[in-house]
């Protein structure tokens, strides 16, 4: 089984001391550590900004000779543009999506990511972990083949905000028959409940995240009619693939 070169992709903000718990985490839990590439995507007026350089300067002393990882720092730019900003500066494989407050619950998740891999050689795939929360419902931090990324040219629709972006890529690969949930791998989220409202995320709460994803999921709506003109992109790659 071919060893793929993989990139992880997290934007993150006001959360220093997550990454470094997150890094030591990948360590612990990847099989080959030393084809990754983990990108972070830290806003330029992010007033923790110099906790995360400490944070990741402690991290290569530990685990730097194992994990490639660098902080990409930009202008705030949302979401979706920041995870399509990092995805161009990767050579990669595979691209993973991932939030600073996940962890992988496993060891060798990796090798299950070559697998697929394997199993799609064309790189036309959308793969994810059970997350224990949506399941094989909603490919929550997909897992995207380089064919993929390369034939439509972005990895997050910069039509949402913030929310709907594995919506998106969900039913996208649903539509093209390319959508496999990983079963025998976990991932678990250290975001507390609000022990107020007892809920589990923010976009449950009234307020600014609710009416991000409110916003989102209209405008996953509104713009359904081209996520079928790049399942159609999708297909044809699909084809070309298998005609070579």
């Amino acid at each position: 089984m071919t060893t793929n070169r993989i990139s992880i992709l997290c934007p993150t903000r006001g959360n220093p001391e997550f990454v470094e718990l997150q890094l030591q985490n990948m360590a612990d839990t990847i099989a080959e550590p030393s084809r990754f590439t983990i990108f972070y995507y830290v806003d330029n007026n992010d007033p923790t900004i110099k906790e995360y350089q400490f944070a990741l300067h402690k991290m290569e002393a530990k685990v730097g000779k194992t994990l490639q990882f660098e902080i990409v720092s930009g202008d705030p730019i949302g979401t979706p543009k920041a995870i399509n900003l990092i995805a161009e500066m990767a050579e990669a494989d595979v691209y993973m999506l991932i939030a600073d407050d996940m962890i992988y619950e496993t060891e060798g998740w990796d090798r299950a990511v070559d697998q697929v891999a394997a199993d799609y050689p064309d790189g036309v795939f959308n793969a994810w972990f059970d997350d224990n929360v949506f399941g094989d419902r909603l490919s929550w931090y997909p897992i995207l083949g380089r064919t993929w990324y390369k034939t439509l040219n972005y990895i997050a629709p910069v039509i949402f905000e913030h929310y709907a972006v594995d919506h998106w890529m969900h039913t996208l690969g649903k539509a093209v028959g390319r959508n496999v949930f990983i079963t025998e791998h976990t991932l678990g989220q250290r975001q507390i409940d609000d022990v107020d409202t007892e809920a589990r995320y923010a976009w449950e709460v009234d307020g600014a995240a609710k009416r991000k994803m409110d916003r989102d999921n209209e405008q996953f709506e509104r713009f359904l009619r081209y996520l079928q003109l790049d399942a159609e992109l999708l297909r044809k790659a699909i084809a070309e693939a298998e005609g070579a």
